[in-house]
């Protein structure tokens, strides 16, 4: 069986075009430094998801490459709750955000990665216990984005829930 973080999943992207996308290789990273650093993992983990959506976003709206490459971009809770939906406006799994929204507590979710990735980037602090959950968020997103790429395998590499929430049968 796929398994989403072993040799197996690497050899998916070894025969994609483009290879391993940098979000998943930073999110690799987190995962790995999350026993040993806790902090370093959660920056890399909020790296990884606004890498991932950055590319996703620019590859979907070639317009938009040079502003998310030059300027701040707006929080990664109005790229995945606004932006997404609108480049994907036609897409039957964004049809379902809303119920992600309300049944993963999405907005919520996402808000409380950006505030404690900005605390611990300021103040040096953050609740460690909350690093798998986070995590896990960006590893269902950055796979959410895969399936909206077409890439239908990652679907098995949602959890559960996050696939429930938006109407895929993981």
């Amino acid at each position: 069986p796929l398994s989403c973080t072993n040799e197996s999943f690497l050899k998916l992207w070894n025969d994609e075009v483009q290879g391993d996308p940098l979000a998943h290789q930073l999110l690799r990273e987190a995962r790995n430094l999350a026993n040993t650093n806790p902090r370093a993992a959660l920056l890399v983990a909020h790296t990884a998801l606004e890498v991932g959506l950055k590319q996703h976003i620019a590859n979907h709206a070639p317009d938009t490459e040079w502003l998310l490459k030059e300027i701040q971009s707006p929080p990664v809770r109005k790229l995945v709750t606004g932006l997404l939906p609108e480049i994907h406006s036609g897409s039957a799994v964004l049809r379902h955000i809303d119920t992600a929204k309300t049944k993963l507590s999405l907005s919520k979710q996402l808000d409380d990665f950006s505030r404690d990735r900005n605390d611990l980037a300021h103040q040096g602090e953050f609740d460690a216990e909350t690093l798998w959950k986070y995590l896990s968020l960006t590893g269902n997103l950055l796979y959410l984005l895969d399936v909206l790429d077409g890439r239908l395998w990652a679907k098995r590499c949602l959890t559960k829930p996050f696939a429930e929430a938006f109407g895929l049968n993981a």
